[in-house]
């Protein structure tokens, strides 16, 4: 099971956070990248609201969302679970999307977060080479979608019908 394409969109993501004022000495509010919409928004309702939706429509409502390389990011600062997502997107569909949880929660925090939701986590027992901890799969074949977690970051994909 290879898990590279989860650290380069991670790895992707730091930079562009960094890049548009969200780092060390960044005022991300001044640069406009903010997610003041984003501030309360949990991760499965990111998931719901965009995972398979057309990229214009969603541009339409938030226009405070960040283009870089096709992804279209948000970050926030006072969210109690995100720091930020971004979505991905083939043929302007959104396919999938990278969650990056606030650095003040566990891995145990975030099972319990998926697992309170009705979401299956399953421990793959394989580890992240890069980052050293644990991949775990949450699924829910009443809404058939899977994300793939590991070291505060989560991708989620809709299930294959």
């Amino acid at each position: 099971m290879g898990h590279r394409p989860l650290q380069a969109l991670a790895q992707q993501f730091h930079e562009a956070r960094l890049l548009f004022g969200h780092g060390p000495g960044g005022d991300a509010q001044q640069a406009g990248y903010l997610g003041d919409d984003f501030e309360t928004i949990t991760p499965l309702e990111v998931v719901d609201q965009f995972l398979g939706e057309d990229i214009e429509d969603i541009l339409d409502q938030y226009n405070n969302l960040m283009e870089n390389n096709g992804m279209y990011m948000a970050f926030m600062d006072e969210n109690e679970l995100l720091m930020g997502f971004a979505l991905n997107t083939q043929d302007r569909i959104v396919t999938s999307i990278v969650l990056l949880y606030n650095e003040d929660l566990s891995d145990e925090d975030i099972i319990d977060y998926y697992t309170k939701a009705g979401y299956t986590c399953t421990d793959t027992g394989e580890v992240d080479e890069d980052e050293e901890t644990p991949i775990y799969l949450f699924s829910n074949p009443n809404t058939g979608i899977l994300i793939t977690y590991s070291g505060l970051r989560g991708v989620a994909t809709q299930l294959p019908q």
